[in-house]
């Protein structure tokens, strides 16, 4: 299977694709463009290149691995007419960004910008406004992979987590969930 990738993976990760039987070419997405991607390309692993090339012109692509977790930027009615698979990252960010959830939840309850300008300025006075997690309320719009893994985190801070998805289905780390079409005061 011919395969092109648009971003290094590095050198050992590629040739192991490569010892499994691809043959893979390397364009740097920014530079993809109708004149260097070879026809006959059976797979496209990206993030977003189609608005550089005429994806129409690869007769035999039958794959596409995005390494984002959207896929709107892909030319759906393209890959319904020719049977291509579309494949793409799903949770693949979920950690990272949970932990940017929990960083970001404490930078405002610790007031983190105050602590960083008392610092360079050498002032060491006591705050006593700081809050604190325990028992506060943390409510989720969406219990996918990206909440649960913010979820998770948040579980030692003993907050009370809640979340709202589509059917009120319960989710792991969460300690209430509600369908979209309840109210506020009903989650809680």
């Amino acid at each position: 299977m011919k395969i092109l990738f648009t971003y290094d993976y590095g050198k050992e990760k590629m040739d192991a694709i490569r010892k499994l039987g691809y043959d893979i070419t390397f364009i740097r997405e920014k530079e993809v463009s109708d004149e260097n991607i070879p026809k006959d390309i059976e797979a496209i692993c990206c993030y977003n290149p189609f608005g550089r090339f005429d994806i129409s012109k690869l007769k035999k692509l039958k794959w596409i691995q995005l390494s984002s977790t959207g896929y709107d930027h892909v030319p759906m009615e393209f890959v319904k007419n020719n049977n291509v698979i579309v494949t793409n990252n799903k949770g693949g960010y979920s950690k990272p960004i949970g932990e940017w959830i929990v960083m970001s939840i404490l930078n405002i309850y610790k007031n983190f910008k105050y602590f960083v300008k008392k610092q360079e300025d050498k002032n060491w006075k006591l705050n006593k406004d700081l809050l604190e997690l325990v028992d506060k309320n943390i409510l989720f719009l969406g219990t996918g992979t990206v909440a649960s893994e913010g979820a998770k985190r948040l579980q030692g801070f003993e907050c009370n987590i809640r979340g709202i998805n589509s059917d009120g289905r319960d989710v792991k780390f969460f300690d209430r969930c509600a369908p979209m079409d309840k109210s506020m005061d009903e989650v809680s």
